[in-house]
C-alpha cells in the first residue's frame, strides 16, 4: 500500500503520544488508520473529513495515554531517562509555564493580541465554512445540477416555464428534473410576519434527497391544480411556530388565507437548496394557480420556476448538457415566440445561487485578507515583545550555556515557551470567536432579507485555529529564541553590555510591519463606510425618498388580461385620490431589482450581435403614471398615456442608453422596432435608471404601456410620506372593494430594498472598522514599547545629555522623532500595500475610488496623532530621569 499522507496537525499531535506507546502499538495503529482512510474513500467521503475526525479522536486520546504511561512508570520504578523525549517534553513546557508566569504583563499583552488576531480569522473561517464548506442536507450533492435559462440579456433570476420543465425532464443526461418557485407566504392573520417558502414539483425532494423526519412528503395527485391543498414544513419551522409538538401533523394552517393541511416535517438541518434564501413551508406547485391568481402553469411566457437536475450514472456535465440543449433548440423551432435564442446552461451543484457566487468569494477574499492582516498584527507584536523579552533574558540564558546547556535545548525550551503562549491565544479565541460568530449572525439578520446562517464551531473551524496557532507559533517564535541563544555567553558573563543594534532594528522592522497593517486596515474600513454612505444616498435615476411598492395579483378565472389590466389602473387612479397619496403607477417590476427580463427586439437595417437573431432588452410593462410616480423625466418625446391602449398604434419608449446603441446618429423618437412580431413605434425617450442593482450603472431598457401589454400580475409603485402600515391598510380596504380574491403583497419601501443589497459593504464597513481599531491598538501598543524599550537601552545616553546641560525638550524630541519616522514608513508601505489591493476592492465600493484621498488623507493624519501620543508619553517619562543616579548606575 502506497505512502499515507498525514496533515500537519496530526503528525504533529502525533509526536506527543508517549514514545512506549508508539514503539508496542504504532505498527497496529498505522495499518488500522489505513484501512479505515481506505473505507472512508470508498464511501467517497473527503479526506478532509476523515483527517479532522482522526486528530479530533487522538486530540481526546493523548491525556489518558499519558496517564497509562506515567502510571505504567511508577509501577515498573524505573527512573526517567534525562534525554528521553517524554521528560523533555515535560520539562519543556514547565519551564515555559514558569516562564510566562514570570512576567504577567507581557504575557497578557501577548494572549489579548493572538486572542483578537486568532479570533478574527477564526470567525472568518465559520463563515466561509458555514458558506462553502458545511455540507447541504442532500443525497450525492456531487450529482446535482443547477439549470440556467442561457439567453443573451438574461441572468441567473431568469427561469422556466412549467410546460418548458417538463419537456426538459426528457432529456437523456439528467436522471429527473426538479421544478420549484420562491414565495413569500403569510401565515395566520393578515397581519401577521410573512415567511419564506417554495411551490415545488412532486418530485423535488426526491431528486435532491430529502426525506421527511416525521409524517410524509406530497405526492403526485396532490400537486395537480385544485387539489387539497397540502404543506410540509421545515423542521426549524415546527419548532418555532409550533412548539414542537408530536401533534402537528393533520393540524391546518392558514397560508396566504388558504386553509393548508401539515402532512409532513422535513428533516433536520435542510432549509432549502439555496444557502442564504432558508425555506420554511413547501406547497405543491400546483397550488400557484390557486395561491397566486395569474401564475397559469401552462402559459409558456409564465417563467418562474427553478430547475435543479441529478445526473445519469456515468454521464458528464458537459454530455447532460448537450442533450438538453438538443431539447432546447426544438422548442425554439416549436415556440419561436417564448423561446427564441433560448438555451440551457448546466453548473454544479452549490447552493449559492450563480449570480451572486463571484460577490460571495471576493467578499469572503477581502474578510480573510483583513482577517489575515490582524493576525500579522498580532503576530508582529508578539514577536517585538519576545525579542524584547529574549534580550532581558540573556544574563540567564548565559549563565545556562556556560554550565554546559546545550543552545538548541534553551532555544527548543524559548520555542516551547511561545507554543504554550499561542496555544492560550487559541482557546481563548475559539470562546471569543464564539460570541463574534453571534455579534455576525445578528449583523446577517438584521438586513430586509433574513439569510438564515448558523455560523456554528465545528471541527473544521476549530482545526483550522489550531494549524493558525501553530503555524503563526512556529513563524513568530523562531527567530526571537535563536536571537536570545546566539549571545556570547563569555562577553555577558565578564559583564560586557554588547550591542543589541541587530534586535533593535528588527523591533523597528516588526512595529513599523504593525503600523503598515494599520494603515491598510483603517483605510479599508474607511473606504467602505465612504461607500456605505455613497450608496445610500446614491441617485439610481430617480428619487427613492417615500417610494413605496407592492404587488398585487387578480384572478385568472375570474378576468381576462385586458380585463384584469383594466382593473388594475382603475384601483391605481382609486388610490391616487387617497389623502397622503402624491403619486401611484403601476409596473411589471421594481424599479430596481435583481431579475432581468429581456424580450427580443428586432430593427430594420441595423443587424444584431454576432450569434443572435435579435437584441435582447429588458422591458418593463408600465401603467401611465409610472414615470411620473417614480419621477422618471422624458427627455424626448412624450410619455406612455390613456390613449395607448389596445386597437390602437404600438408604443414603447426606450432609454437613453438603448436609444444611443440603436440610434446613435439620430433621434429615436418615431423610429420602428419589431416586438413578438408586432410593429412597435418609439414615441419618447426616458433618463437613465439603475432598474439591475448588480449591474452597477444604467443598463438598456424598454417602457411598453400595460393596456397593449395586458397582465393580471403587477407591482403598485406610490409615492407617499405615510407610514408602509398605514399604506397597507388603505391598500388592504380598496383591494377588498375590488376582489377579495385579488393577492396583496407586502408593502415595502423601495429603500429598503436598495439598502437589502448594500449589506455586503456594511457588513464588510463594520468587520473591517473592528478590525482596524484592533489593528491601530496592537500598533501603538507596538510603538509604546518600542520608544520605552528604546529610552531604557539609551537610559545612559540619555543622562549624559541632561547632565551636560540639554533641555527635557530635546531627548523627548529625540525619541519622538524616532518613532514618527518609523510611523511614516510604516504608514507609507500600508498606502502602497492597500493601493495593491484596489481592484479587489474595487468592485465592493460603490462611488468611491479604492484611491479616495479623503480616506486615505484621514487614515494617515489620525494614525500620526495617535502615534504621537502613544510615543510622547515614555519619552516625556524618559526626560524625566535624574543624570546623578543614571550616571551613578553606569
Amino acid at each position: 500500500m502506497g505512502t499515507l499522507t498525514r496533515p500537519l496537525p496530526y503528525r504533529l499531535l502525533t509526536a506527543l503520544v508517549p514514545g512506549s506507546f508508539r514503539e508496542r502499538h504504532g505498527a497496529s495503529i498505522d495499518a488500522q488508520l489505513r484501512h479505515e482512510f481506505a473505507e472512508h474513500r470508498e464511501s467517497n467521503g473527503s479526506p478532509l473529513s476523515f483527517w479532522v475526525r482522526a486528530t479530533l479522536e487522538l486530540a481526546r486520546s493523548l491525556p489518558g495515554l499519558w496517564r497509562a504511561a506515567l502510571r505504567r512508570n511508577r509501577r515498573s520504578a524505573v527512573p526517567a531517562r534525562q534525554g528521553s523525549h517524554r521528560h523533555e517534553l515535560l520539562q519543556d513546557l514547565r519551564y515555559g509555564v514558569r516562564g510566562l508566569r514570570s512576567r504577567p504583563a507581557a504575557t497578557t499583552l501577548c494572549v489579548v493580541a493572538l486572542t483578537l488576531g486568532i479570533g478574527a480569522n477564526t470567525t472568518v473561517f465559520t463563515l466561509a465554512n458555514e458558506i462553502f464548506l458545511r455540507p447541504i442536507s442532500v443525497r450525492e450533492p456531487s450529482r446535482l445540477v443547477d439549470l440556467h435559462v442561457d439567453q443573451p440579456g438574461a441572468n441567473s433570476f431568469v427561469g422556466f416555464s412549467y410546460p418548458e420543465f417538463e419537456d426538459l425532464r426528457r432529456s437523456s443526461g439528467l436522471q429527473d428534473v426538479s421544478a420549484q418557485r420562491g414565495i413569500r407566504i403569510r401565515v395566520g392573520n393578515e397581519d401577521g410576519p410573512s415567511v419564506a417558502g417554495q411551490f415545488a414539483s412532486a418530485n423535488h425532494f426526491d431528486v435532491l434527497g430529502v426525506e421527511a423526519a416525521s409524517g410524509r412528503l406530497y405526492v403526485a395527485d396532490e400537486t395537480l391544480p385544485g387539489a387539497r391543498l397540502v404543506a410540509v414544513i421545515s423542521h426549524g419551522f415546527w419548532q418555532r411556530r409550533m412548539g414542537g409538538t408530536h401533534d402537528a401533523l393533520g393540524t391546518t394552517l392558514q397560508l396566504d388565507g388558504h386553509p393548508a393541511t401539515i402532512i409532513g416535517i422535513l428533516e433536520p438541518g435542510y432549509k432549502g437548496r439555496f444557502i442564504g434564501f432558508p425555506s420554511e413551508i413547501w406547497l405543491p406547485l400546483g397550488a400557484s394557480e390557486t395561491m397566486r391568481p395569474g401564475a397559469q402553469l401552462a402559459d409558456r411566457a409564465n417563467q418562474p420556476l427553478e430547475l435543479v437536475g441529478r445526473l445519469q450514472d456515468g454521464v458528464s456535465l458537459e454530455s447532460a448538457g448537450a442533450s438538453l440543449n438538443v431539447v432546447a433548440a426544438a422548442l425554439e423551432e416549436q415556440f419561436p415566440d417564448t423561446n427564441q435564442d433560448r438555451r440551457v446552461r448546466l453548473t454544479l451543484f452549490s447552493g449559492l445561487d450563480e449570480s451572486l457566487r463571484v460577490g460571495v468569494l471576493g467578499f469572503l477574499a477581502v474578510l480573510g485578507i483583513l482577517s489575515a492582516l490582524v493576525l500579522a498584527a498580532a503576530c508582529l507584536n508578539v514577536g517585538s515583545l519576545l525579542l524584547a523579552s529574549g534580550q532581558a533574558r540573556v544574563p540567564e540564558i548565559a549563565t545556562r550555556l556556560a554550565l554546559g546547556g546545550s543552545r538548541a535545548r534553551i532555544a527548543k525550551q524559548l520555542l516551547t515557551e511561545t507554543l504554550i503562549l499561542f496555544g492560550l491565544g487559541a482557546v481563548a479565541a475559539t470562546v471569543v470567536s464564539l460570541q463574534l460568530s453571534g455579534l455576525l449572525r445578528a449583523m446577517f439578520e438584521d438586513g430586509a432579507i433574513p439569510l438564515g446562517l448558523e455560523f456554528g464551531v465545528d471541527g473544521r473551524v476549530l482545526a483550522l485555529t489550531a494549524s493558525v496557532a501553530l503555524a503563526t507559533a512556529l513563524a513568530t517564535g523562531l527567530h526571537p529564541a535563536w536571537r536570545a541563544t546566539s549571545t556570547s555567553h563569555a562577553n555577558v558573563l565578564r559583564g560586557a553590555r554588547g550591542s543589541d543594534a541587530g534586535g533593535r532594528g528588527m523591533r523597528r522592522w516588526l512595529v513599523g510591519g504593525q503600523v503598515a497593517v494599520s494603515v491598510v486596515l483603517l483605510v479599508t474600513a474607511g473606504l467602505f463606510l465612504r461607500a456605505l454612505d455613497a450608496g445610500r444616498s446614491s441617485n439610481p435615476g430617480f428619487a427613492t425618498d417615500d417610494l413605496q411598492l407592492a404587488g398585487l395579483t387578480l384572478p385568472t378565472d375570474a378576468y381576462t388580461p385586458a380585463e384584469a389590466a383594466l382593473v388594475l389602473e382603475q384601483l391605481a387612479a382609486t388610490l391616487r385620490l387617497t389623502p397622503g397619496m402624491e403619486a401611484v403607477g403601476l409596473g411589471s417590476s421594481t424599479p430596481v431589482g435583481v431579475a432581468s427580463s429581456p424580450v427580443p427586439v428586432s430593427v430594420l437595417g441595423i443587424a444584431p450581435p454576432d450569434g443572435q437573431n435579435a437584441f435582447f432588452v429588458d422591458a418593463h410593462i408600465i401603467g401611465p403614471q409610472y414615470l411620473a410616480a417614480t419621477g422618471i423625466a422624458i427627455v424626448a418625446g412624450r410619455a406612455l398615456g390613456p390613449a395607448d391602449r389596445d386597437g390602437t398604434l404600438a408604443v414603447a419608449v426606450v432609454s437613453e442608453t438603448l436609444a444611443r446603441q440603436l440610434w446613435a446618429s439620430r433621434s429615436a423618437v418615431g423610429e420602428q422596432l419589431m416586438l413578438r412580431g408586432r410593429e412597435t413605434t418609439v414615441v419618447g425617450v426616458a433618463r437613465d435608471t439603475l432598474h439591475l442593482v448588480q449591474n452597477r450603472r444604467p443598463g438598456p431598457l424598454l417602457y411598453l404601456p400595460l393596456a397593449q401589454n395586458p397582465r393580471h400580475a403587477m407591482t403598485l409603485v406610490m409615492r407617499t410620506e405615510l407610514a408602509p402600515s398605514a399604506v397597507a391598510r388603505r391598500l388592504r380596504a380598496h383591494v377588498e372593494d375590488v376582489d377579495s380574491t385579488a393577492r396583496l403583497r407586502d408593502v415595502r419601501p423601495q429603500q429598503d430594498l436598495l439598502d437589502s443589497f448594500l449589506l455586503p459593504q456594511e457588513i464588510t464597513s463594520r468587520v473591517a472598522g473592528g478590525l482596524g481599531i484592533i489593528g491601530l491598538v496592537l500598533a501603538l501598543t507596538g510603538i509604546y514599547g518600542m520608544v520605552s524599550f528604546t529610552a531604557a537601552s539609551r537610559r545612559r545616553e540619555l543622562g549624559i545629555r541632561l547632565a551636560l546641560g540639554a533641555p527635557p525638550e530635546q531627548s523627548v524630541k529625540l525619541l519622538l522623532r524616532s518613532a514618527l519616522a518609523l510611523t511614516i514608513a510604516g504608514a507609507t508601505a500600508g498606502l502602497g500595500i492597500s493601493a495593491a489591493l484596489g481592484p479587489l476592492l474595487g468592485s465592493f465600493l460603490v462611488g468611491v475610488s479604492p484611491l479616495d484621498p479623503v480616506t486615505l488623507v484621514t487614515v494617515v493624519a489620525a494614525i500620526l496623532l495617535a502615534a504621537a501620543t502613544a510615543a510622547y508619553l515614555p519619552a516625556r517619562r524618559a526626560a524625566r530621569i535624574d543624570p546623578a543616579e543614571t550616571l551613578r548606575e553606569g
